[in-house]
C-alpha cells in the first residue's frame, strides 16, 4: 500500500493536509521504536560484547575526530570528506578500542611510564612551537611538563580551560589505545611463520611444466533447446552454492528525479534586469511623489561602485592586454572604444554585462623593489618570525607611510625589516618582471598597474609587500573591464511548479500501469536503484543522500510505498520501494540471472560427460577417435591459467597439475566445455636454490596482510550490534 494518497485538487485544504502529513512523518521518525528525540529509552549507536555506546558518547568522539580532521587536513568546511566517512572512522576507532579492552584483561597493558614516553616522543608534541626552547630551538621536556601542569591547575577556572583539558585527556587516551593496539598486533605478527620447506615446494611447483594432451567437447555442441531450467533447479543451485548467492539486507526502488533548475522565464527575467541597467531609468519616488533618475551603467561616474552595487562578483581593478580577458569578450573588447558595453550575454550559470571602463598603455615588463613583512604561519616564513598577521599589516602600512614621506629611507628600512633574505641583500631589488613571469598574481597585478616611482602595500600568501615601482618599458593596449554578473536561480513560481510536478507524479503513480509514461508526461524519467545497502550513502543517479537510503529502511516500510523527498536541495525525488531483500540467500527471482547460465552449463556438461563415458576409451587417442575430436597437445605451467589456444581454463589446469604421469583424467568441467586430459611428461628444476630469503619475504608479507583479517576475525567474535543507520 502506498504511503501517499492521490492528490487530485490543489486548495487550502490540501496545503493543510500536506503540512499535517509532514508533521506526522517527522514525529513518526522521532517517536517510533523507542528512539525518541525527547529522551527515549534507546539511543545506542553500537554495542560490543554487551557494552553499549550511546549517541552522546559517539557524538562526542565524532566531534573530536571532525575537529582533528579540519585541523590536520586544513578543510574547515569539510569539502573533501562526507559525514558518513567521519562516522565510519569514529565507529572503527571505538570498535578497535573495545576489542583492545579484551586484550587488556589478558595481560596486555601500557604502563604510565610507557605512556609518558610515547607522548613526549609523539611528533605532534615535539613539533609544537610552545614546547620549543628558544635558545636551543629543540623540544624541551621541562617546558612541556610545566605547561601541562599549568593546564591541569587552571582546568576549573574557565570553560575554555576545561575544554582544553578534556581535549588533552582525549589525546592521552588515544595514545594509550594506539600503544595497546600496537602491542596486540605485534603479538599477532609473531605467530606468522613461513617454513623454508614450503618455500622450496612452492619454487618447484612454480618452475615445473607438464606436457599434456587433451580432448575437448565445447558446450556449444549442445543446443540450448536441449536443456530446461526450472525454479526448482535455481533453488537447488542456490542452496548448493550459498556463498555465491549470499545477500546483505538491501533495498530496491524506482525513482523519478525532478531537478531544481531555472526555467526559461527565469533566464529571461535576469536578462531583462541586466538590460535595464544599461541606460538611465526614470522612476517614481513613492515617498516624495516625484520622479527620480537612476543613472545607468553607460553614464555612471564611478564604474566600480556601480558594479559592486549590482553584481554578485566584485569589481575587478586589474588591467589586461589582448589575449588575457575571458574568451567570450576578449576579441570584442580588444577592438572597442572606452565606454563600450557588451551584453547581456550568457556566462557560467547566469548572465553578464561588461563595460570597457578604461583603455591605457601598459608596460611589457617592469622593474620593482620590495620589502617583505612576513608573519607567523605565512608561506616560507622563517622560524624567527613571531608577529601576527595584524601586527604585520600595521607595520607594513606604517613603514609605507614613512617611505612615501621620505624615500631616502628605503635602504635603511629594507635592511632593518625585510624578511626576504635574498632580495634584502640587493636592496629589495626583484629585477625586471614580464607579464608572463611566474609571480604571485596579486603582486604582479599591482606592479603592472602602478605608476612609476609609486610605493604601496600588497598582501600575498608570503606576507605584506611594500612595493616600489622603479621603471617600466614597452607598451600594450591595457584594458580595465567592469563586469556585472547575476546568477539565474529558480524563482518561487518555478520552485512551486517543480514541486507540483513531483507531487502530481507521487499521486498518480500509485497503481499506475505504466510508471514511465506518467513520468514522461511530467518531464521526468524513471530509474532503478538495486541492492542499496543499509550503510550506503551514494545512490546511483542521485549522488550522496543518506535521507533517501534511511527512508527505504524504515521499520514499517513495505513494497509499493511511495515518498517525495528532497535530494540535497538539488532536486525533488519520488521514491517507489520495489524490493525488500532480507539478509540470507537470494530468492529464485533474484538469483535467476546469475544462476541460469551456470545451470545450463552444468546440464550441458552432464550430457557431454555421458557422451564421453559411453565412448569407453582407455587412452586419449582412442577417446579422440571415438568422439571425432582432435587430440590437442599443450604445455601447462601451474603458475598460469592458460590452456594453449583454448584460453583461460583454471579448473582444467588445476586438474592436470594433480594427474600422475600417463594417467587418463576423468571428465573435467571447464569454462568452455568438458575436457579429458593426460600428462605425458613432467619437467622439474634440477636443483632448488636457497629459499630462506624467499621464505623470510613471504613471512613478512603475510605478517602485514594478517592484521586486517586478524581484526576482522576479532570483530566477528565480539557480538557487535551496529545501529549507525538509525542515527546517521
Amino acid at each position: 500500500m502506498a504511503t501517499l494518497e492521490k492528490i487530485r485538487q490543489r486548495s487550502k485544504l490540501v496545503i493543510i493536509l500536506i503540512g499535517l502529513a509532514i508533521a506526522a512523518f517527522t514525529l513518526t521518525d522521532l517517536l517510533s521504536s523507542g528512539k525518541s528525540a525527547f529522551g527515549g529509552n534507546d539511543d545506542t549507536v553500537m554495542e560490543v560484547n554487551g557494552e553499549k555506546i550511546s549517541r552522546v558518547v559517539f557524538s562526542e568522539k565524532l566531534t573530536n575526530r571532525t575537529d582533528q580532521y579540519k585541523q590536520q587536513m586544513n578543510d574547515p568546511s569539510l569539502s573533501k570528506v562526507t559525514t558518513k566517512q567521519l562516522v565510519d572512522a569514529t565507529y572503527d576507532e571505538i570498535l578497535r578500542a573495545e576489542i583492545m579492552k579484551e586484550y587488556a584483561d589478558k595481560g596486555f597493558m601500557v604502563t604510565s611510564d610507557e605512556l609518558s614516553y610515547r607522548i613526549v616522543n609523539n611528533p605532534n608534541i615535539r613539533q609544537t612551537q610552545a614546547f620549543i626552547d628558544p635558545n636551543t630551538r629543540q623540544f624541551s621536556e621541562d617546558m612541556f611538563n610545566r605547561q601541562l601542569a599549568s593546564l591541569r591547575e587552571a582546568k576549573d577556572e574557565s570553560q575554555q580551560n576545561s575544554d582544553q583539558w578534556a581535549q588533552w585527556i582525549s589525546f592521552e587516551e588515544s595514545v594509550k589505545e594506539q600503544g595497546l593496539q600496537n602491542k596486540v598486533f605485534a603479538a599477532a605478527r609473531k605467530g606468522i611463520y613461513m617454513p623454508t620447506k614450503i618455500a622450496e615446494y612452492q619454487y618447484k611447483v612454480n618452475n615445473s611444466t607438464r606436457s599434456a594432451s587433451f580432448v575437448f567437447l565445447p558446450y556449444t555442441d549442445v543446443e540450448d533447446t536441449e536443456v530446461e531450467v526450472s525454479d526448482a533447479d535455481i533453488k537447488n543451485y542456490v542452496s548448493k552454492n550459498p556463498m555465491a548467492f549470499k545477500q546483505e539486507n538491501s533495498r530496491d526502488f524506482q525513482f523519478a528525479n525532478f531537478p531544481i533548475k531555472p526555467s526559461t522565464e527565469d533566464y529571461n527575467e535576469v536578462q531583462a534586469q541586466l538590460k535595464a541597467l544599461i541606460d538611465d531609468q526614470v522612476v517614481r519616488n513613492n515617498r516624495t511623489k516625484q520622479s527620480d533618475t537612476l543613472i545607468g551603467f553607460s553614464n555612471t561616474s564611478d564604474d566600480s561602485v556601480f558594479v559592486n552595487a549590482n553584481s554578485e562578483y566584485p569589481f575587478d581593478p586589474s588591467v589586461y592586454v589582448p589575449g588575457e580577458l575571458p574568451i567570450e569578450i576578449d576579441s570584442i573588447m580588444s577592438g572597442a572604444e572606452q565606454g563600450f558595453i557588451y551584453g547581456p550575454y550568457r556566462s557560467e550559470n547566469g548572465f553578464k554585462l561588461s563595460k570597457l571602463v578604461e583603455v591605457r598603455n601598459i608596460a611589457d615588463s617592469v622593474e620593482s623593489k620590495h620589502i617583505l613583512i612576513s608573519f607567523r604561519g605565512a608561506t616560507r616564513a622563517g622560524e624567527d618570525v613571531v608577529r601576527t598577521g595584524m601586527e604585520a599589516k600595521l607595520l607594513a602600512d606604517s613603514l609605507s607611510e614613512v617611505l612615501n614621506g621620505d624615500r631616502s629611507l628605503w635602504d635603511s628600512i629594507n635592511n632593518t625589516y625585510s624578511d626576504d633574505r635574498v632580495a634584502k641583500a640587493k636592496e629589495g631589488d626583484l629585477g625586471w618582471i614580464t607579464r608572463d613571469a611566474q609571480f604571485d598574481p596579486t603582486f604582479k597585478a599591482y606592479v603592472f598597474r602602478a605608476k612609476k616611482g609609486s610605493i604601496g602595500v600588497v598582501y600575498t600568501q608570503f606576507g605584506f609587500h611594500i612595493i616600489k615601482l622603479v621603471d617600466s618599458k614597452g607598451e600594450n593596449r591595457g584594458m580595465k573591464v567592469g563586469t556585472i554578473y547575476r546568477e539565474v536561480t529558480p524563482s518561487e513560481k518555478t520552485l512551486n511548479d517543480i514541486y507540483d510536478r513531483a507531487s502530481k507524479f507521487a499521486a498518480e503513480v500509485d497503481g499506475a500501469e505504466d510508471i514511465s509514461a506518467v513520468a514522461t508526461e511530467l518531464g521526468a524519467t524513471v530509474r532503478l536503484a538495486k541492492d542499496i545497502k543499509e550503510f550506503d550513502e551514494r545512490v546511483p543517479g542521485l549522488g550522496n543522500n543518506r535521507d533517501i537510503v534511511r527512508w527505504t529502511f524504515g521499520e514499517d516500510r513495505q513494497v509499493g510505498d511511495i515518498q517525495l523527498l528532497s535530494n540535497n536541495q538539488e532536486s525533488y525525488v519520488v521514491l517507489i520501494l520495489t524490493g525488500i531483500n532480507e539478509e540470507g540467500l537470494m530468492s529464485v527471482e533474484k538469483a535467476r540471472a546469475t544462476a541460469t547460465s551456470e545451470i545450463i552449463k552444468n546440464k550441458k556438461a552432464e550430457i557431454l560427460i555421458k557422451k564421453i563415458n559411453e565412448a569407453n576409451a582407455s587412452d586419449i587417442t582412442s577417446l579422440g577417435a571415438a568422439l571425432k575430436q582432435k587430440e590437442v597437445p599443450a604445455s601447462v605451467a601451474l603458475t598460469s591459467n592458460s590452456l594453449g589456444a583454448v584460453g583461460s581454463e583454471p579448473l582444467v589446469v588445476g586438474a592436470i597439475g594433480g594427474l600422475e604421469l600417463n594417467q587418463l583424467s576423468k571428465p573435467i568441467k571447464g569454462d568452455r566445455g568438458v575436457f579429458v586430459a593426460v600428462v605425458t611428461n613432467v619437467i622439474e628444476p634440477s636443483s632448488v636454490p636457497d629459499q630462506k630469503p624467499m621464505a623470510m619475504q613471504q613471512s613478512s608479507q603475510s605478517k602485514n596482510r594478517v592484521i586486517n583479517t586478524f581484526v576482522k576475525s576479532l570483530e566477528e567474535d565480539m557480538n557487535v550490534v551496529d545501529n549507525r543507520p538509525l542515527f546517521y
